[in-house]
């Protein structure tokens, strides 16, 4: 077995393929790692959803409400299972759900944690700050995977 004690997951707003739950469990069992999972709605979406007609007044903050609540359940149910998964593997788990700029959660919850290894899933925003400073560390899952 090798020597890899903690596992962070980093999972962004729907990018969450098939399979994912799966990999990380087989990744963690394999590893004997407990899991941390950290899932981020991305602040800077709303600041590209503007400039339409929901950009101004009271219809805008409705929609930035109702969009924070989508994607806060949405983060809410995956790591729900996700939890699940893990302890009924008898994985150690822990989770987060944060709000801000990804890659700047990525970076600084890889710093925090000090993880034997980062997992998580091709289109991660922040995907190339997190290569360069943990290659050999960060394992990427893809939805569709390319024969080599």
């Amino acid at each position: 077995m090798a020597a890899l004690t903690r596992l962070l997951v980093l999972i962004p707003p729907h990018e969450i393929p098939d399979g994912f739950i799966a990999a990380i469990i087989e990744h963690a069992r394999a590893s004997g790692a407990e899991v941390k999972a950290l899932y981020v709605v991305d602040k800077l979406w709303f600041n590209y959803s503007g400039g339409d007609w929901l950009s101004g007044g009271a219809s805008r903050a409705g929609f930035d409400k109702y969009m924070r609540e989508t994607l806060r359940a949405e983060g809410d149910s995956f790591i729900e299972r996700l939890s699940r998964a893990v302890e009924d593997a008898g994985l150690a788990f822990s989770s987060g759900i944060v709000e801000g700029d990804p890659a700047e959660f990525a970076l600084k919850s890889a710093s925090e944690s000090a993880p034997d290894t980062l997992m998580t899933v091709a289109g991660f925003p922040g995907l190339g700050a997190l290569r360069k400073k943990y290659t050999g560390m960060l394992i990427i899952y893809k939805k569709n995977p390319v024969p080599a």
